[in-house]
């Protein structure tokens, strides 16, 4: 066969030799010898692999061992997605195979996200979150001092630490703080829930996820045109949910992009924030666990009948009887001062938040799947979105001071010996329970940004 001479896009090549290689299959690994060609008259050029073009060979993979790697690195880790290959392959492509099988096919996924149909079956109710995540990422300068080659190590290293301290110091994290070498991606989810014949909504159905590095207005412009696709903007969907964290880029493009959704601050972002403010609260945690326990679920509790007032006052309160001075007392006060800059940019939108009444109901099984159903609350026309909604101010201060004196209240004995232990520090203060709010604003204030997502 050497010799052989053929054409392939208008260039004329030559078959100077064949080479053994092992070809990755779903069967196992198969030894194959395929012919090499070069261009005629240039012996040193690139060469030409006429067997693997022919086949339709990638790298020295066939195409479902390639999109095998691809779908399962997009569900979990590039090392667990080996180690599931390996198990089910009884053979797995190496790190760094995996590595180029990524960047080649995640290249063709826009391209192919964009000319693909919109699903079918669309429910009635459009969902839309948006959220950052952090990928494991180390610096240029992190990298270039990882490249330098080990040398010769002395038997007391004592000089050589206190050089590397000196030459790379680290800025040392107060309380709360964590270290987080990572880059941020944007990512955005769209999916629709259905009306069931009992009245219930299931989904999500049709789920599509969304990332990218650039920034969260590629985002926003990329899930935008996704969306219309889908047909938002139309009489298609009933109704629109958008359901982000506290983060003010998000909201500002929210009402750049989706102005006519119905928001809502995602209830895990929320939960993850009362923790938060319930250890600053219930002092010594480790020891009496039952505590902190007890005001997060009394919180969630109010959170869930709507009693978001009660909440903020509670917050407030333990704000009020946390001293200014004092052991640990600043990273305390840091968590539970209300967020006022967050709070002026959601002010002049006039919002307040309340609890979503169709709440979002998990069962283990329902997460295995992947699917959850929303049940509804009778008497309530909130959204169903799994979050905290966001609603219309109150129209009246007395409005929003007899929803506070109401859901301050519902604070069970648990809450208040968390908060009472604050008062030993500051004798004379009122608790959660007998304090009414000063004004509609301080309400608002406190609902909106007493814990920012």
């Amino acid at each position: 066969m050497t010799g052989k001479r053929y054409s392939h896009a208008d260039r004329r090549y030559e078959i100077v030799g064949a080479e053994g290689v092992e070809i990755g299959t779903r069967f196992g690994k198969v030894a194959v010898a395929r012919p090499v060609g070069r261009l005629v008259g240039a012996p040193r050029a690139s060469r030409d692999l006429p067997f693997d073009r022919e086949v339709g060979l990638a790298g020295g993979f066939t195409l479902p061992v390639v999109t095998l790697v691809a779908r399962l690195t997009a569900l979990m880790a590039f090392a667990a997605s080996r180690e599931l290959m390996k198990s089910l392959l009884a053979w797995a492509p190496s790190s760094r195979s995996v590595l180029r099988i990524v960047d080649a096919v995640g290249a063709q996924a826009r391209p192919f996200l964009e000319q693909a149909p919109p699903p079918d079956e669309d429910g009635e109710v459009l969902v839309i979150t948006v959220d950052g995540k952090g990928a494991p990422a180390i610096s240029s300068r992190e990298y270039a001092r990882r490249a330098v080659p080990h040398g010769t190590r002395d038997v007391n290293r004592r000089h050589a630490r206190r050089k590397k301290r000196q030459e790379h110091p680290r800025k040392r994290r107060g309380p709360g703080k964590k270290s987080k070498n990572a880059k941020m991606a944007a990512v955005g989810v769209l999916y629709t829930l259905r009306r069931a014949a009992d009245g219930r909504l299931e989904g999500p159905a049709n789920k599509r996820t969304y990332a990218t590095f650039v920034s969260y207005r590629a985002l926003f412009e990329w899930i935008h045109a996704e969306a219309r696709r889908r047909g938002y903007g139309t009489k298609k969907f009933k109704k629109v949910l958008f359901i982000a964290d506290g983060a003010e880029v998000l909201w500002s493009l929210q009402q750049e992009f989706f102005p006519d959704a119905d928001v809502c601050l995602d209830w895990f972002h929320v939960v993850e924030k009362l923790w938060k403010a319930g250890k600053a609260i219930c002092r010594g945690t480790r020891r009496e666990r039952q505590h902190l326990e007890a005001w997060v679920a009394e919180q969630k509790r109010s959170l869930r009948h709507g009693k978001r007032a009660g909440v903020a006052a509670v917050i407030e309160a333990a704000l009020e009887a946390t001293p200014v001075t004092g052991p640990g007392n600043k990273y305390r006060r840091e968590v539970l001062k209300p967020r006022s800059r967050r709070t002026s940019a959601r002010t002049p939108l006039g919002w307040s938040t309340r609890a979503c009444a169709d709440r979002t109901s998990t069962s283990p099984a329902e997460s295995s799947r992947g699917r959850y159903v929303t049940s509804s609350v009778s008497g309530s026309t909130a959204p169903a979105c799994g979050g905290v909604a966001i609603a219309p101010r109150p129209s009246s201060s007395s409005a929003a001071s007899s929803s506070m004196a109401s859901g301050v209240t519902s604070s069970n004995s648990g809450a208040r010996r968390c908060v009472s232990r604050l008062n030993l520090y500051r004798p004379g203060r009122m608790t959660p329970c007998s304090r009414k709010p000063r004004s509609d604003h301080e309400t608002i204030g406190c609902t909106v940004g007493s814990a920012p997502m």
